[in-house]
C-alpha cells in the first residue's frame, strides 16, 4: 500500500488489525500495525492489547516489546497488573531481557512493588536467578541492558 500510494484512514487499518487479531493471522495483523506506524496512526488501548495478546499466543515475543514502547510512546500505559503478568509471561518464555525490556518502559508510578516481583519471578523462571539475587542485593531498582 506504501508504494502505490493507497492512503487508508485510521478506521480501515484498525478493522484490518481487529480482524486479522480475531481471526488468529499475526502476519496480516502485524503488515496493518507496520503501515498504521509508518503512517503515524495512533491506536486506541484496546487494539495494542489486542495485539499484544496474538503475539503472546503466537510465540513472537519480540514483537511485544515493540508493541509495549509504541504504547508507551503514545501515552498509553498496560496499568500495573498486566504489565506484571506480561513480564512474569516473558520471564516463563525464557525472555528475560525483553521482561527487562518492558520493565524498563514503564512509567515510575508503575515501577512498584508488583512490577519489580514480576521482574525478579520472571528472572527466576527463566533461570537467571544470579542476575535477580545481585539486582535485589544491590537494592537496584533499574534494570541491566
Amino acid at each position: 500500500m506504501m508504494e502505490k500510494n493507497v492512503f487508508l484512514t485510521a478506521e480501515i487499518v484498525s478493522s484490518v488489525i481487529d480482524t486479522n487479531t480475531a481471526h488468529e493471522r499475526p502476519h496480516g495483523a502485524l503488515l496493518a500495525y507496520e503501515y498504521g506506524k509508518k503512517m503515524g496512526i495512533k491506536f486506541e488501548k484496546i487494539l495494542y492489547l489486542s495485539l499484544v495478546g496474538l503475539f503472546i499466543r503466537t510465540n513472537s515475543f519480540p514483537k511485544i516489546v515493540d508493541i509495549v514502547r509504541e504504547m508507551v510512546k503514545s501515552g498509553i500505559f498496560l496499568g500495573v497488573n498486566q504489565s506484571a503478568l506480561l513480564i512474569y509471561k516473558l520471564g516463563c518464555a525464557n525472555k528475560p531481557i525483553s521482561a527487562a525490556k518492558v520493565f524498563d518502559f514503564l512509567p515510575d508510578n508503575e515501577k512498584n512493588t508488583t512490577t519489580y516481583t514480576a521482574l525478579m519471578a520472571a528472572y527466576f523462571a527463566s533461570r537467571r536467578v544470579a542476575r535477580s539475587s545481585f539486582q535485589r542485593s544491590q537494592n537496584i531498582n533499574y534494570v541491566f541492558k
